[in-house]
C-alpha cells in the first residue's frame, strides 16, 4: 500500500541514494553535485513547499516537492525521483497524484508546472500521458555544460478562480 507524508530529516539519507549516476541526479536536481548528499537535499527542501515522500510498507520509495508556489495560481513540481528498485511500478503516478492533491488542497493552486529536460524522453512521455502539456521552452545546460532544452509543461488542476 502506498502512502505519502511530509519528508523528515532522516529521509534524505535514503533519498540521496536514489540517483544512480550524474545524469539521474541532473534530471532530479540540476543544481546538485554527484554524488548528492543528504545535506544538499535537505537544504533545498527547507526552502521549498510540501517536501513529500512516498512510502510502501514504511519504506521510502519516492520523493518530490513544490516550489515557487503562488497561492490561488501556480506551483512548480521539483526534485522528482523514484527509488531505482521501484521504478515502473506505479510509484511515479502515485507521487504525481499526491502532489496534484497537495497543490490543490493546501495551496489552492490552479496549475501545476514543471521543467523537463529534452534528453529525458521517458519523463516527458510520462508527464504528457498524465495530462501535462508543453507550452514553452528554455535553453539550459546539462551536467556536462552542453546546451539542452528545458521543456516547460503545465497541468490544469481544475480549480476555478472566484
Amino acid at each position: 500500500m502506498l502512502e505519502y507524508r511530509d519528508a523528515v530529516s532522516d529521509d534524505f539519507r535514503i533519498i540521496a541514494n536514489f540517483p544512480q549516476n550524474p545524469v539521474e541526479l541532473f534530471y532530479m536536481f540540476p543544481k546538485g553535485t554527484y554524488p548528492v548528499t543528504p545535506e544538499q537535499l535537505e537544504e533545498t527542501a527547507l526552502v521549498r513547499y510540501a517536501p513529500t515522500v512516498i512510502t510502501q510498507r514504511g519504506k521510502v520509495v519516492g520523493y518530490c516537492n513544490l516550489y515557487d508556489v503562488t497561492e490561488g495560481n501556480d506551483s512548480w513540481l521539483g526534485n522528482v525521483i523514484v527509488h531505482p528498485g521501484f521504478r515502473r511500478a506505479g510509484i511515479g503516478e502515485f507521487l504525481l497524484n499526491s502532489m496534484k492533491h497537495r497543490a490543490r488542497s493546501e495551496y489552492a493552486c490552479r496549475n501545476l508546472k514543471l521543467i523537463c529536460h529534452n534528453t529525458n524522453t521517458g519523463a516527458l512521455l510520462f508527464y504528457y500521458r498524465h495530462g501535462f502539456k508543453p507550452f514553452d521552452m528554455k535553453v539550459m545546460e546539462d551536467d556536462k555544460g552542453s546546451r539542452i532544452a528545458g521543456i516547460i509543461m503545465s497541468l490544469d488542476l481544475g480549480l476555478k478562480s472566484d
